[in-house]
Parts: C-alpha cells; sequence; structure tokens
C-alpha cells in the first residue's frame, strides 16, 4: 500500500499537477496606436517608456496575480478567465467609458496583448483623434533560483 501512495504521489509531481506558481515575466514588443485621419503608427522597439509585467498564474486553482509596480508585491486578478490555454482578463470599461479595456494572455505562444478601445469622450479621441491602442508583449518563464 505504501509503494502504491508513493507511486501516486511521484505521478502527481512528475506531470505538472504538484506545480505551485507559475512566474512569467512580460517585456514590451510592440506598440500600435490608430488613429482616424492619420496612418497608424506602429513601433517594435522595446519602448522604455512602457514598464515590464510580471504575473505569476496558480493553474491549478484558476487564479492569476499580478506585480504591483509601486511596491513589488503581487495582487489578485479578480476577473482573469482560465479557457484551454488562454487566460482573459476582462477589464471592462474604465474611467466614466471613456476607455474601453481587454487583456489576454496566450500561454501557448507566451503573448500577453491589452487592447484600449478610446470612445468618443476619451481625450486621446477628442484631441488627436486616437481610437485604439494595442500594447503586445513577450512572456517568459522566470528561472527559480534553486
Amino acid at each position: 500500500m505504501k509503494k502504491l501512495i508513493g507511486i501516486f504521489v511521484l505521478g502527481l509531481l512528475l506531470s505538472g499537477c504538484g506545480k505551485k506558481l507559475e512566474t512569467i515575466n512580460c517585456k514590451i514588443s510592440e506598440y500600435a496606436a490608430f488613429f482616424i485621419k492619420e496612418k497608424s503608427v506602429i513601433d517594435r522597439n522595446n519602448e522604455s517608456s512602457i514598464a515590464d509585467v510580471m504575473f505569476k498564474i496558480d493553474s491549478r486553482n484558476k487564479k492569476l496575480y499580478r506585480s504591483n509596480t509601486v511596491d513589488g508585491n503581487f495582487d489578485l486578478v479578480d476577473n482573469a478567465e482560465f479557457v484551454n490555454s488562454n487566460i482573459s482578463i476582462p477589464q471592462g470599461k474604465m474611467f466614466n467609458r471613456v476607455f474601453l479595456v481587454s487583456s489576454y494572455i496566450n500561454r501557448n505562444t507566451g503573448v500577453y496583448t491589452t487592447e484600449i478601445l478610446h470612445t468618443e469622450n476619451s481625450p486621446f479621441y477628442k484631441k488627436i483623434g486616437m481610437y485604439e491602442q494595442k500594447y503586445t508583449y513577450q512572456c517568459e518563464k522566470v528561472k527559480k533560483k534553486f
């Protein structure tokens, strides 16, 4: 009986079900802005003004944590949805319907994307005619030090 339990526990550990949190670091790889009257602006260089993002993924409990840039701690993302290999973060409407924001992580490709749609009430839309921004990040697993 002890051998059977030992084989079962070892099988869980080797299969990945015994994993704890997986940490990924996402660096900006592309920024795109779309305007009504002008051409779209796409910057494939790493923009230094856009901060990296870190996530901790708890697949077993279907929880996602995002790094807090103020103190470096990780905060729970309440509305994260785990669907197949993707994690969707529907953030909804912000600032009295001025911005519509959605984000998602594709765990197969390691790409994290945030899209911001500007409504007609947005200062970006009113002043410069910007109606959409798209941030694309490339993510990598953070290797443990021990």
